[in-house]
């Protein structure tokens, strides 16, 4: 075995792709004590590059078959909370994607009943062509008989970004069961309803 001692390793001029290992190499060994120092880029490694989470900053009047929320929709302030990244933007209630991954979205939802009884769903919707919307996560709800009555749900689903154009998020009431009338709660400061998006690593 060889050994190569160097303090910088460049490409040729006119190239901009570096290759370590060819057809023999299958591991790259790294020692213990040893730091790689990332200050570009990074793909392929996988774990969690993205951390992001919306709320409702107030109070919304949901009714609709199915009732899109699309707006009041803020970062979320939470005394404790920072985003890793800004991968997830949102506009109208569109959430959509600016790297491929393999992510997970949350909606935790509260809500207060308006008119009573009242049963309905509440949805995580996606779609694969930037058109159509249907569910991949989904709740019902029964409202009680006093509007002074609340709910609280939690939906997850594991969403496959493996195209930035066509892969997108929405959240919704009423996709299955009609919502009469029911209130999202909403806060500027305080997360009550809320969504998350985690980047778990690339996408399949």
């Amino acid at each position: 075995m060889s050994k190569l001692e160097t303090n910088t390793i460049d490409t040729i001029s006119g190239s901009t792709n570096l290759t370590l290992g060819g057809t023999n190499a299958t591991d790259i060994t790294i020692p213990a004590g040893v730091t790689i120092t990332n200050n570009g880029t990074q793909t392929g490694f996988g774990g969690i590059t993205n951390v992001q989470s919306f709320q409702i900053t107030s109070t919304l009047t949901a009714a609709g078959n199915p009732y899109i929320i699309t707006s009041n929709i803020g970062t979320n302030a939470g005394a404790t909370y920072s985003n890793i990244g800004t991968i997830v933007s949102q506009s109208s209630g569109v959430f959509s994607f600016s790297q491929t991954g393999f992510y997970k979205v949350e909606f935790s939802g509260a809500f207060q009943a308006n008119t009573v009884p009242d049963t309905y769903t509440f949805e995580i919707l996606g779609t694969t062509d930037n058109s159509t919307y249907t569910p991949i996560a989904q709740g019902y709800f029964e409202a009680p008989a006093s509007t002074n009555d609340y709910d609280n749900g939690f939906l997850s689903a594991f969403v496959n970004v493996n195209n930035t154009t066509n892969v997108k998020i929405k959240f919704s009431l009423g996709y299955s069961n009609v919502v009469s009338s029911l209130f999202i709660l909403g806060d500027t400061t305080i997360p009550r309803t809320f969504f998350n998006f985690i980047r778990l690593g690339d996408s399949v």
